[in-house]
């Protein structure tokens, strides 16, 4: 059973957590192999702090379900921005600086 994620700064972690590793994973081919990096990571999160993993499986899980639920216009939108967001991301891991 899952519980919900209490506060927001929690949220931004997950999301930190999330855009971090699809950024390392965006130019992985296959995409299999890149899912494979994905779920071995989420592995060792889960090892690592299972409060931040269940709160990473809580947000993708909502993600999925606010996806299905909105028409192409609203998910294109959204893919637009999430897509600027990961471009932020792979650049700062580029520059090895740390998370905002």
């Amino acid at each position: 059973m899952s519980t919900k994620i209490s506060t927001r700064g929690r949220k931004r972690e997950v999301r930190r957590w999330c855009d971090e590793l699809t950024a390392r994973c965006a130019k992985i081919f296959p995409l299999d192999d890149g899912v494979r990096v994905w779920v071995a990571e989420l592995e060792r999160l889960k090892a690592r702090d299972p409060a931040l993993a269940e709160a990473v499986n809580e947000v993708c899980d909502n993600d999925m379900r606010r996806n299905a639920a909105m028409t192409y216009e609203q998910w294109h939108a959204r893919f637009i921005r999430r897509c600027d967001r990961q471009r932020r991301e792979r650049r700062r891991l580029a520059a090895g600086s740390a998370p905002k």
